[in-house]
């Protein structure tokens, strides 16, 4: 994760390598958003119809939910 704090937006790169941008609009946590942070997100439509599509309903992931991601990926 990529993140301007002081223009409230970035980007999140998932483990395919694709990015998707990210506005502190859709923010779900009460902690500030920070480079590193494991988030968990859904996918919305994009700022306008040319624009890719942007990450929405973003949160940051527990302890339990990066095991379980960790298991699903078969890392042991």
């Amino acid at each position: 994760m990529s993140w301007n704090r002081e223009r409230g937006f970035g980007f999140i790169e998932t483990a395919n390598g694709r990015k998707y941008f990210a506005h502190i609009h859709h923010w779900t946590s009460d902690d500030v958003p920070s480079v590193g942070m494991a988030v968990g997100f859904e996918l919305g439509p994009g700022l306008s119809p040319h624009k890719p599509q942007q990450a929405i309903k973003i949160r940051l992931l527990s302890d339990i939910e990066l095991g379980a991601d960790a298991l699903r990926a078969g890392v042991r």
